[in-house]
């Protein structure tokens, strides 16, 4: 039933077909391999993984916050690793740790230990078995409790790879150079005289638009072509004088009653506002602001025309005395000098501190009674803070101008180049009225201008105009800012038009090659530094995870490291602590000498067709080689018999 413990070889019926496996058996006592080449490869794996862990978490400190299009390598590699964490990780902890466990157990076999404490060692290489093994042993030592904790890092290592890294929307902050349209721009030679043509269309359609549109475009922060408005300063909440340097901010609280008032309808072109992220800039810009100190009804208007006309006989001789233009519904004149044409002073284009201009306005409103008005008018310079999502701009804050080279607050868009352009003022009356008059029978009749200041929302409704009690009973801030706003906007659209309807181009380029070649009006650039904040997506590290990462992948690492180190020192074969095991000097199987130091996985090839059974050692098959019974007597294996009353000797 049993081979003889002499060395014979001689096998059972049954397991014939083992011989050619046992006559490989060593045929005489050897020393076990001290290690193989495949724990060698095995543990080297096994420190490369933890080791590409051990990469995974320095890219995680050394790339968190940066732009992942700055390091798409970087960003794919973590974002993949991130990806297969939550499968990998585990396998690779339950590989390497229960390893080192297990060699461990061997490691104290070989030095002498308990066999409590080996059978936990040996029963705890999986998270479910160190749990049987321990409430089947009712082993609660320390070893127990810190085998519990080692695996309970299993998924708490694969969730802290997978959670620790996330990738976060950011800001990148970029700088350029955004140019913009100048207010100095001087009047286009284009318009000079009194035919215009069809050079004049553009600036009928922009004027009339402007004019005439929605309540909602009128008080937007941009113009119908997506030009930026300027705000009055003077009428904004907090304005501190023209000596402030404090920025006052823009707030839009959509309350009706809040509303943001505008010195144009047509905005300040800028290019290179890039469409599809967040950018700040300031541009340095002006506008011409009026305050009609008298606005009172005239009784007889062609008296006060007379008047007007014969203070003026001599404006085409002298530019700097006083001009007037006659207008389809009245008179519109400039007093450059309040002295007239016989004082001292220099041409207004060259005087550092010019004497304020004053504009006349006198307007048929009936057969007899008309509106006369006398407004001071300066410039006031301004600096306007801007913020844009793409093109959606908006004007976030407002303050006097800290330029110390902007001119005189007396100096005004009529007064640039008066050796050029010594009508400047008679030119854009003129081109103003051919823009802006109405059709009628009559001599004079009211136009949009009048519609305008009567009521912004009725600009075209030239029917309403006739119910009208007259312009003198508007307040006179009302008209002044009324006035000012047709004055501004019809100069952008003049001055402006080649820059206006452009959209949002990315430079100016082709239209200064342009100017450049006189081909176009002369056209002047401003330059505003501006600041790009594009949407970006950054890699960030979440460090409470981190932790519990860190602390996994130090123990995946001892235990590779330890599991190498002893595998070279261990002087002892390997055991599976399975069948094959249990054949080892078991005094019921006979192998032959010489196998003892053989690693259970040679072993076990060698004898894997050998068959076994273990228990009662009677039966029907007394082919089986028997590896144990259940009677133990005096150190010795006994043969078990059964007897009546089933009592087990």
């Amino acid at each position: 039933m049993a081979a003889s413990e002499t060395g014979s070889t001689s096998l059972p019926s049954k397991t014939k077909n083992a011989r050619q496996s046992v006559l490989q058996w060593p045929q005489r006592v050897r020393p076990g391999r001290v290690f193989s080449p495949t724990d060698i490869v095995l543990n080297t794996i096994s420190i490369l993984l933890v080791l590409l862990i051990v990469i995974y978490i320095f890219f995680l400190f050394s790339f968190n916050g940066r732009i992942t299009k700055d390091v798409p390598g970087i960003a794919s590699f973590l974002r993949q690793f991130s990806n297969l964490s939550p499968t990998a990780v585990p396998i690779l902890f339950a590989y390497i740790v229960g390893r080192a466990i297990k060699t461990s157990a061997h490691w104290r076999l070989h030095h002498g230990e308990r066999i409590g404490k080996l059978d936990l060692l040996y029963g705890s290489t999986t998270v479910i078995s160190t749990v049987t093994t321990i409430s089947d042993y009712g082993e609660f030592s320390i070893l127990a409790v810190a085998l519990v904790v080692a695996w309970a890092l299993s998924p708490l290592g694969a969730q802290s790879a997978l959670r620790v890294l996330s990738f976060r929307p950011g800001k990148e902050v970029a700088f350029t150079t955004m140019p913009y349209f100048n207010m100095s721009t001087p009047f286009p030679d284009t318009f000079e005289g009194g035919s215009f043509g069809s050079y004049s269309a553009p600036i009928i359609s922009s004027f009339i638009s402007s004019i005439s549109a929605p309540k909602s475009t009128k008080q937007s922060s941009l113009d119908s072509w997506g030009n930026i408005k300027v705000p009055v300063l003077e009428l904004l909440p907090g304005y501190k004088g023209l000596t402030s340097q404090d920025w006052i901010s823009i707030n839009r609280t959509g309350d009706e009653a809040d509303r943001i008032t505008y010195s144009s309808l047509i905005g300040i072109p800028v290019a290179g506002v890039p469409s599809s992220t967040n950018s700040t800039f300031t541009i340095e810009t002006f506008y011409t602001n009026f305050d009609c100190g008298t606005l009172r009804s005239v009784p007889n208007v062609t008296t006060k025309w007379k008047e007007m006309e014969s203070d003026s006989a001599d404006c085409w001789n002298n530019t700097y005395s006083m001009c007037m233009t006659t207008m389809s519904w009245g008179y519109l004149a400039t007093i450059p000098f309040p002295q007239g044409g016989t004082n001292a002073s220099e041409p207004r284009c060259s005087d550092p501190s010019p004497s304020i201009r004053e504009v006349l306005y006198l307007g048929w409103e009936n057969e007899s009674n008309g509106t006369y008005a006398s407004c001071s008018v300066n410039t006031t310079y301004v600096e306007l803070q801007v913020e844009c999502i793409g093109w959606d701009c908006v004007s976030t804050a407002i303050r006097p101008s800290l330029l110390t080279t902007n001119p005189s607050p007396n100096r005004t868009v009529f007064d640039n180049y008066c050796d050029r352009k010594q009508y400047t003022f008679s030119y854009f009356a003129n081109l103003l009225n051919y823009v802006s008059k109405m059709q009628t029978t009559r001599a004079f009749d009211m136009s949009m201008l009048q519609g305008y200041m009567y009521n912004p929302s009725e600009t075209l409704n030239s029917t309403a105009l006739y119910s009208q009690p007259g312009l003198f009973t508007l307040d006179t801030s009302v008209f002044s800012l009324r006035l000012g706003q047709i004055m501004n906007t019809f100069w952008l659209a003049m001055a402006g038009s080649n820059t206006l309807y452009l959209g949002h181009p990315a430079n100016y380029e082709a239209l200064q090659a342009s100017v450049a070649t006189e081909e176009l009006d002369l056209v002047y650039f401003g330059a505003s530094n501006a600041t790009i904040f594009n949407t970006v997506t950054k890699i960030h590290c979440n460090f409470g995870w981190l932790a519990p990462l860190i602390l996994t992948t130090v123990l995946m690492w001892t235990a590779a490291v330890v599991t190498m180190v002893v595998d070279l020192k261990l002087r002892m074969p390997k055991m599976l602590m399975n069948i094959t095991t249990m054949t080892r000097g078991n005094p019921n199987f006979g192998l032959p000498p010489g196998g003892g130091g053989l690693p259970d996985e040679t072993r076990g090839k060698l004898i894997r067709n050998i068959r076994v059974r273990f228990g009662s050692v009677e039966g029907n098959d007394p082919d089986d080689f028997v590896v144990g019974t259940c009677i133990e007597s005096g150190g010795s294996v006994a043969v078990a018999s059964r007897k009546p009353a089933n009592v087990v000797e």
